[in-house]
């Protein structure tokens, strides 16, 4: 009997190691998905990791584009500020042409009255000479009418021949 209880035992303990071995496949299984399930987690978690980094760098380029729009509106303003003073220059220019043509004008008249005021200076040259020249006739008219009253004194002496 020894035999045949030997037999069963050797059974169950085939058995036995037959379900350990199932056991040992399936934790062999598990394991083999708990590796995959870490490398795959790994890899969700670097790819999580890179979501973060992507959101803070999405975070710094709305940032960025922030900067970038008041940026746009300091130029808007400096090119409003531009236009303005090209027009005010403009309108310099047009007032530095209007002074430049007032102060040409200027210019000529202050000459005119410079030369006027030089003729002025001068006048006592001219009256002394308009005077040279009014004793001139004067002394020429005397001469001239002395001969026409000579000859008048001698008509009025000779007779006429109407007293004849």
């Amino acid at each position: 009997m020894k035999g045949k209880g030997s037999e069963e035992s050797l059974s169950v303990l085939a058995e036995i190691l037959e379900a350990i071995r199932e056991r040992l496949d399936e934790i062999k299984a598990l394991q083999a998905t708990s590796i995959t399930s870490i490398k795959e987690f790994r890899e969700e978690m670097s790819t999580f990791v890179g979501l973060k980094e992507l959101k803070n760098i999405l975070a710094n380029i709305a940032n960025s584009l922030s900067i970038v729009n008041e940026f746009k509106e300091y130029i808007e303003k400096i090119e409003s500020r531009y236009d303005t003073l090209t027009e005010e220059i403009k309108s310099l220019r047009k007032d530095i042409e209007d002074v430049k043509m007032l102060t040409s004008e200027s210019m000529k008249k202050s000459v005119k009255l410079l030369e006027q005021a030089m003729e002025l200076l001068n006048l006592p040259d001219m009256v002394n000479q308009i005077a040279k020249i009014v004793n001139d006739l004067t002394v020429k008219v005397a001469e001239l009418s002395k001969p026409e009253q000579e000859s008048t004194v001698q008509e009025k002496t000779q007779p006429t021949s109407d007293e004849v």
